[in-house]
């Protein structure tokens, strides 16, 4: 180092590189993630995507077959590259960018508020958001959400200027495009783009400027929108003539897409607009009520709350000299419409995961506004300290199933096949009921690869399409297989239950519901076991030679 700014860029940025080669570090040794979403459709929609099984596969992941694969794509190929706690390893990196992104954010809100250590503030808000449900428990994961969330926040760290000054366009610009590249690569990060839009609706002030500036944010989103996922989309709607099939389809009228307007799922929706009004407060100290584990993390009811009260204070002081920031506003108002849209239109706790990293930040700065700390005569750093630890100790983690690691060498993903079946050429039905997709990846060489039973929350999507299944099956003489998911121990959530995971399930349970779906029969007998990287004591998968019948019930 030869000068005053290169000591200057090393202590800027030195600690970030080493917190990130950390969380890094550690996500390595982390046990794989073999969750529900990850052998469901994670690992299957990246391999299907490098290998061109759209057209030739009939949704072997159901209908998350049809997702946008880009994340998943640059996931298989790391799997393919390297060894999986080197996979985790990257991917854990990435996720730690959430921290310095969240700290610089914090920092700029909190000097426009003149807080005194607003560094030092900033690095608690940072640490205490990051340390959330949704985040803990996507450490060293292959799922996906967390990045819509950094990518919002990275958003409004553009947005910000500690000089109270609107930014340049050219910021804005490539604000919006961050956020439309997010909601193109994973269609449910959309919640974020109500935010953005009332952020830049109330910052800019004045018509004239604030109608350009609602123009670059819808050019920069829209162009977003169309790099992460237009490819994806022309090629759903040149195959189905939806762009987004099976969703939507009330739009679009695809004639293999559902009729009877289902557009997403709706398991988690509040019943009235009173259970609306208070599900962010009431969801977050039960996370069963906006996820498929139960938990809790009181960061959500801190960023709704935080958001409220500082559009409150803003409203009080409105009569007063003493003005709340422009920007800080903005957010409040950016925070509540993006929880109207999430609230409404999912209400499920993974697509927040921005409003718990922002919850920290959200209480700090509605404390830091408002007349609490003079009248109340408490200082900044018991209210901190008491904050990270009611949100800490209160922390009800979700239960993530992971599979652990024989040796640092080993792939993220092996299966073997049992020996004597040959799947060359062979159609192979996914049948569950715990998700077995992700052994799609070991029949390359199959002539296609459908589901079985269906989903309780899948198959009204696939409602029109699943008939192709049983048609392919009666118009080839393929040899026919079925991968089965075997558990030997139950479940007693409900909510688990809902998700397909069956108290226990053997081969024959499967193999008789599956021939009560399509023309098919099979002897248990025959089946053999799968040898996976995801197999645990009481769960394994098998693969059973099928025959065909002469009828079935209805797919």
């Amino acid at each position: 180092m030869n000068s005053v700014s290169d000591r200057d860029l090393v202590r800027a940025w030195g600690p970030w590189l080493a917190w990130i080669v950390v969380f890094a570090l550690i996500s390595a040794v982390l046990p794989r993630d073999a969750s529900f979403d990850v052998a469901h459709y994670h690992l299957h929609n990246g391999w299907s995507a490098l290998n061109g099984r759209l057209e030739q596969d009939l949704s072997p992941a159901e209908m998350h077959s049809f997702l946008n694969p880009v994340f998943n794509v640059a996931v298989w190929w790391l799997i393919e590259l390297l060894p999986g706690p080197a996979v985790n390893a990257i991917l854990g990196a990435l996720q730690a960018t959430a921290v310095p992104v969240l700290y610089s954010l914090a920092r700029k809100l909190l000097r426009l508020c003149d807080v005194r250590d607003a560094s030092q503030v900033a690095l608690f808000c940072a640490f205490v958001g990051f340390l959330c449900v949704p985040m803990l428990a996507t450490m060293a994961s292959l799922r996906n959400d967390m990045y819509g969330a950094i990518a919002f926040c990275g958003a409004l760290l553009l947005l910000i200027d500690e000089e109270r000054q609107t930014v340049s366009l050219t910021r804005l610009f490539a604000a919006a495009l961050i956020v439309g590249l997010a909601a193109g690569v994973k269609l449910t990060n959309v919640v974020y783009i109500p935010g953005l839009a009332v952020f830049v609706l109330a910052a800019w002030p004045g018509l004239r400027p604030r109608a350009a500036a609602v123009a670059i944010a819808a050019s920069g989103g829209l162009a977003g929108i169309v790099l992460g996922g237009g490819w994806w989309m022309a090629k759903l709607y040149t195959e189905f003539g939806n762009p987004v099939f099976p969703m939507l389809n009330d739009l679009f009228g695809a004639p293999l897409g559902p009729a009877e307007g289902v557009s997403r799922d709706v398991r988690y929706l509040p019943d009235g607009v009173l259970e609306a009004l208070v599900r962010p407060v009431m969801g977050a100290f039960d996370l069963a009520l906006i996820n498929e584990d139960t938990g809790r993390d009181l960061r959500l009811a801190a960023f709704y709350l935080g958001a409220v009260a500082i559009l409150g204070i803003s409203l009080a002081q409105m009569r007063s000299r003493v003005t709340v920031p422009r920007q800080v506003i903005a957010l409040a108002l950016a925070c509540l419409a993006f929880t109207v849209v999430w609230v409404l239109q999912f209400s499920i706790m993974r697509y927040a995961t921005g409003a718990f990293l922002l919850g920290p930040l959200m209480l700090v700065l509605a404390w830091k506004i408002g007349p609490f700390e003079t009248s109340l005569s408490v200082s900044a750093r018991p209210f901190l300290y008491g904050m990270a630890l009611l949100m800490i100790a209160t922390l009800g983690p979700e239960s993530v199933r992971r599979a652990p690691w024989e040796r640092p060498s080993e792939p993220y993903l092996t299966i073997e096949l049992p020996a004597g079946f040959e799947a060359a050429e062979a159609g192979i039905i996914m049948a569950g009921p715990f998700p077995t997709a992700f052994t799609a990846t070991a029949f390359d060489d199959a002539a296609w690869i459908g589901h079985g039973a269906a989903q309780p929350w899948s198959a009204p999507f696939l409602k029109n399409y699943r008939p192709l299944i049983s048609e392919r099956i009666d118009s080839e003489s393929t040899e026919l297989f079925a991968v089965i998911c075997v558990q030997d121990t139950g479940v007693e959530n409900e909510q688990h239950r809902s998700r397909g995971v069956t108290d226990k399930n053997t081969a024959g349970q499967t193999l008789a519901r599956l021939a009560g779906e399509y023309p098919v029969e099979a002897d248990e007998s025959t089946c053999l076991p799968l040898k996976t990287s995801f197999d645990t004591d009481t769960t394994r998968w098998v693969m059973c030679p099928l025959t065909r019948s002469s009828s079935a019930g209805p797919a």
